[in-house]
């Protein structure tokens, strides 16, 4: 299991910015990096549904056309 706990040392004297920031700033890029990819793959998701839909209301529109003209035929 994943240690979510950032370790700061408060008794740093040297650089006490730069024990608080790299791993902060690290995590905050991952978690920039995760929500990009999130983004993304809902805008495909998005886009995929659409495109479905579209191909879906063109098979019935298809099937209505079908029906009709054989329809037609049979009254003649």
């Amino acid at each position: 299991m994943e240690n979510n706990y950032i370790e700061i040392d408060l008794d740093n004297e040297e650089s006490p910015n730069r024990s608080l920031q790299s791993p902060l700033s690290s995590k905050n890029t991952n978690l920039e990096t995760t929500t990009h990819e999130i983004r993304r793959k809902r805008a495909v998701l998005k886009e995929n549904i659409q495109v479905s839909h579209i191909v879906i209301l063109q098979n019935v529109q298809m099937l209505m056309e079908n029906y009709a003209c054989q329809h037609m035929y049979i009254l003649g």
